[in-house]
């Protein structure tokens, strides 16, 4: 990956981790990531597809990454970890 690419990257994913951090999520994980769990648990809220495919779709073009939330799930992240405390 080129230097400006990185770059690029690493902000992307500190304003991921912002963003989550802002929705009363882990600030160490990645609203990208929080999606995937999301996804992966089976129940997921009503707007965390529409979420993720924008996820999705912004990595896929900007670094040609597929899957970028499922693939964003930490092994250290259990899918039984409360994914949105914020809202019952």
């Amino acid at each position: 990956m080129s230097p400006v690419i990185q770059y690029l990257y690493n902000l992307a994913l500190g304003f991921d981790q912002f963003m989550n951090a802002i929705l009363f999520g882990d600030p160490d994980e990645s609203l990208s990531g929080r999606c995937g769990r999301a996804m992966v648990s089976g129940k997921p809220k009503a707007w965390v597809p529409p979420i993720r495919a924008y996820l999705d779709f912004i990595f896929l073009v900007l670094f040609k990454q597929e899957n970028h939330c499922i693939a964003s799930i930490e092994p250290e992240e259990s899918v039984d970890k409360e994914l949105w405390k914020w809202h019952r």
